[in-house]
């Protein structure tokens, strides 16, 4: 009876575990790494937006971090988000002169360079963000116009004194990789910035444009074997109210191939 008692028990604890197992890995939330999601009510609006769509999804702010520690975060993720913010350097592409035009933070710009290419190397889906749109064009060997007013002015209002009221209409190409654009045609985006893509990296695509023919979105040319890109320059967060369908579209099937990544590293 005794032995039978031992191996009753052990039967238990296994199928225990067995379920703990099964348990863990049913309720095993996805990660998105944000390269700042905090110090601001716009910064935290990113992680709502995600968690909206995705109740279950877990973010994780890397802003604030060293570069060491920020990689290993992110090593932990599914999914990488460069948010908006400050202005990039203009050193970084070729620009010097017009630092003084210009909001910098270099410590965010290092940790950004780092997490797009500890992220294109883990295959890591990838959601760029006005400043991150701009960033990653930068770091694929792109340039941005420093100061769109002076060096670009046109018909078009890029930043507005009250932010959220800012909005123009922009022309969306259909996507060679993305059936969410569908058709050509004009829709209408937020936007807040004064920095612009000037030339376009030979490795992305531009898949729209505003009025005054500034790239307002982009992809890369050849898909195959590389992280899945969404990178817009306007505020898909913040634009529900306005145009709900573009920003749940975006923000969807970034968060598809987020859970696509997560199940092919099992």
């Amino acid at each position: 009876m005794k032995k039978r008692h031992i191996q009753a028990v052990k039967i238990l604890l296994l199928l225990f575990i067995s379920i703990s197992i099964i348990s863990c890995t049913k309720y095993e939330k996805e990660k998105i790494a944000i390269s700042k999601g905090i110090g601001s009510e716009g910064y935290l609006q990113y992680g709502k937006w995600m968690k909206e769509l995705n109740p279950e999804v877990e973010l994780i702010n890397l802003y604030g971090f060293g570069v060491d520690s920020a990689l290993k975060l992110l090593n932990t993720c599914d999914g990488l988000i460069l948010s908006g913010g400050p202005d990039v350097h203009p050193l970084n592409y070729g620009q010097p002169d017009y630092y003084s035009l210009c909001e910098i933070d270099s410590v965010r710009d290092t940790l950004e360079f780092k997490l797009i290419e500890n992220a294109l190397s883990k295959k890591m889906p990838i959601l760029a963000v006005c400043r991150g749109f701009q960033i990653f064009n930068v770091y694929m060997g792109g340039t941005l116009f420093a100061d769109l007013p002076t060096q670009r002015p046109g018909e078009v209002s890029h930043r507005c004194e009250n932010k959220d009221a800012c909005f123009h209409d922009v022309k969306l190409y259909k996507s060679q990789n993305f059936d969410f654009w569908g058709d050509i045609k004009n829709t209408r985006v937020n936007t807040n910035h004064h920095q612009g893509i000037d030339y376009l990296s030979e490795d992305l695509y531009p898949t729209s444009y505003a009025k005054d023919g500034l790239i307002e979105s982009f992809e890369w040319i050849v898909p195959e074997n590389q992280s899945y890109l969404i990178a817009v320059q306007w505020h898909p967060e913040r634009l529900s109210d306005e145009n709900p369908e573009l920003s749940d579209s975006l923000g969807n099937n970034f968060l598809r191939a987020v859970t696509k990544f997560r199940k092919s590293k099992k």
